[in-house]
């Protein structure tokens, strides 16, 4: 996969169009007329739009990423440390995608993903394409895909992305490109590897050197996905991400603020525990 480069990057994320007619679309939507593929060139309205299709969903992707960290803390404990790491793989999954939009990439499947076909400013062109992915290394699903072809557009830019969360971000965990979603799918759907986890957590778990009493597949994807939040997070601001996917928010701070940082609301807490006893039996 193709990105921007960093000038064509700065280009495309700094001319964000606010377009009112595609603000309700997410990028799939968009392009669901396009069946047999097509390339956007910069100049047309139809780039325009795709172009603001992109950004606000590598915005959007931004805000969950943030917010599946969180959640991803927020529920360690012992009997749940296999669901945190899934939320800390969605932390960096969604990280993965906004970077990708803001390089004027995207991947949902297979056979339907965009490349850079031209990344110079004012002649830019986006390739939607609706063929197999000719990299997959043989992988169907579209999470593995996706996290082959952003190693791929990650080697274009490695010389530019020197961050020690860019570093850890950008190369394969233990030189395996799906390591990330294997062990994802792993955690997720095996009880078993759950409760080894948890047992795992038991065994290595000290309040006092937290977090680095986290052991085994936690840890890594621990370190993974703090490395992606940061990597996503440096990307936006030196880019100059700025879309209006939080508004009425005055900035994307104070939407963090409001919906990510915040305290859940006491009734909330409240409900929880009313509901606690009966998971005792």
């Amino acid at each position: 996969m193709k990105p921007l480069t960093q000038i064509g990057a700065q280009h495309f994320v700094s001319n964000f169009g606010a377009d009112a007619s595609v603000n309700g679309l997410s990028v799939e939507d968009f392009l669901t007329p396009f069946s047999k593929g097509v390339v956007f060139s910069e100049g047309t309205q139809k780039f325009d739009q795709l172009k603001d299709c992109l950004l606000r969903e590598a915005e959007r992707s931004l805000l969950l990423s943030g917010n599946c960290y969180a959640r991803a803390l927020d529920s360690l404990r012992e009997c749940s440390v296999y669901w945190s790491v899934v939320g800390l793989y969605y932390a960096s999954f969604f990280s993965l995608k906004a970077v990708l939009g803001m390089h004027g990439c995207w991947m949902n499947r297979p056979k339907s993903w965009i490349e850079v076909e031209d990344a110079n400013p004012g002649g830019q062109k986006l390739a939607y394409k609706t063929v197999k992915y000719p990299s997959s290394g043989g992988e169907s699903g579209s999470h593995q895909v996706t996290w082959v072809a952003f190693y791929e557009a990650m080697n274009h830019l490695a010389a530019w992305l020197t961050s020690p969360h860019a570093s850890l971000a950008i190369n394969p965990v233990n030189a395996n490109k799906t390591w990330m979603i294997d062990t994802r799918n792993d955690v997720n759907y095996d009880p078993l590897v759950a409760f080894q986890m948890m047992s795992d957590f038991q065994s290595t778990f000290n309040p006092a050197t937290i977090p680095a009493c986290f052991g085994g597949k936690l840890q890594t994807m621990f370190q993974v996905a703090q490395a992606f939040v940061q990597f996503s997070k440096e990307m936006a601001l030196d880019l100059g991400l700025k879309t209006d996917v939080c508004v009425p928010a005055a900035t994307r701070m104070v939407w963090c603020q409001q919906y990510v940082t915040s305290l859940q609301h006491p009734g909330l807490i409240a409900f929880a525990a009313s509901e606690y006893p009966q998971l005792e039996y």
